[in-house]
């Protein structure tokens, strides 16, 4: 089922601020290489603490909601940055968030890779640290990788 963003996202919300944690296929191409579109799902739980790195579902400035990572914060003020985006940043502020990604389920698994688990600490260490990396690595990426080795891989288990 296809549901528009301003019809689930405040659903999604109102079941977080419940203390549920909330499980939904990502849209987008914003947090590759590490999400990718229609393929992953994130999920999402309470956000009582927000911390540079943390991956968010906020509402920004103009209306929209993204999930995108908090590359700085002053104060109650938020830049937002998707993995998979070499320069746009997006603002917002804290009471504008939704919820916090607590994992994510990808490549078909059953499992959540948790954001406080080892692997996703490495992936988003490595990642961040190649930061004058991103426009090889990501060209790389959809280009090559998700081309022949992703997509044949997933087609394989549709």
């Amino acid at each position: 089922m296809n549901i528009p963003n301003n019809i689930l996202i405040p659903e999604v919300g109102r079941l977080i601020q419940q203390g549920h944690t909330v499980t939904f296929l990502v849209k987008g191409f914003s947090m590759r290489p590490f999400v990718e579109h229609c393929r992953d799902k994130v999920v999402l739980g309470r956000c009582l603490k927000v911390s540079v790195n943390d991956v968010i579902l906020a509402k920004i400035e103009g209306g929209q909601y993204v999930l995108h990572r908090v590359i700085e914060k002053d104060n109650n003020r938020l830049t937002l940055q998707g993995d998979g985006n070499l320069t746009n940043t997006e603002h917002c502020f804290t009471s504008d968030i939704v919820g916090k990604a607590v994992g994510f389920i990808r490549k078909g698994r059953k499992a959540a890779d948790l954001t406080n688990g080892a692997k996703w600490k490495i992936y988003s260490f490595i990642w961040l640290h190649l930061k004058f990396m991103h426009r090889y690595i990501l060209a790389f990426y959809s280009h090559i990788w998700f081309r022949f080795i992703e997509r044949n891989n997933y087609s394989d288990e549709s």
